[in-house]
């Protein structure tokens, strides 16, 4: 298979995530986005390199880890993560993900590291760059850096004005992962969601938790 389809499958498999996370109510079912990784070769990926790499490796087993539960109260998610490490999204396609519902029906919000894309050698934020460019990615846009690793808003298409946004941070030369905010009012409260989240993320990789 081509390794630039395989973004195509990423993301459909990230997808599938939201469509079984139970969430209901009047507003859009969201479309996750799994954000592309990059090569397991040992070769550097054809794009910018990250400076300071942060080790996701010790929560592999339990994603939900990765956004301590005091942490994301403030952000109206007051019940613990749904884990997911074993079914085929995680352990083959996309990678390990948490899935938090929010106290109003339909939001929710995901965070997913992408190792599938890491072990298919798609290669990180150039892996993003070249999907972008080959069409097998349907929008991209960089936005501000989150704790200072490069992140940017990506998708099959851009969901951000009905709510759903999805933000992608590489964390590795190799490495991304994503935060997907689901059912919100539009793009500014969904992707202030999305990076306030990846900000938690990134404090506790740096063992700020």
């Amino acid at each position: 298979m081509n390794k630039l389809k395989a973004v195509v499958l990423l993301v459909v498999a990230a997808a599938s995530l939201a469509a079984c996370s139970g969430e209901t109510g009047g507003k859009p079912r969201p479309v996750e986005t799994a954000a592309p990784q990059g090569s397991p070769t040992g070769q550097p990926p054809d794009g910018p390199s990250i400076p300071d790499p942060l080790d996701a490796s010790p929560f592999l087993g339990d994603p939900c880890n990765l956004t301590p539960q005091a942490k994301l109260s403030g952000l109206g998610y007051t019940e613990p993560g749904e884990p997911k490490t074993e079914d085929d999204v995680a352990k083959v396609l996309a990678g390990p993900s948490c899935h938090w519902r929010g106290t109003e029906p339909g939001v929710g919000m995901t965070v997913q590291v992408q190792t599938g894309n890491r072990d298919a050698g798609i290669g990180g934020v150039a892996g993003l760059e070249k999907a972008k460019q080959s069409r097998q990615l349907g929008f991209l846009e960089q936005t501000e850096g989150i704790g200072g690793y490069p992140a940017f808003f990506a998708g099959q298409s851009d969901r951000r004005a009905t709510g759903t946004c999805a933000l992608a941070v590489g964390i590795a030369d190799d490495l991304t992962f994503t935060v997907t905010s689901l059912g919100y009012q539009g793009a500014q409260d969904s992707c202030d969601n999305s990076a306030g989240v990846a900000a938690i993320v990134i404090d506790t990789l740096k063992g700020g938790a």
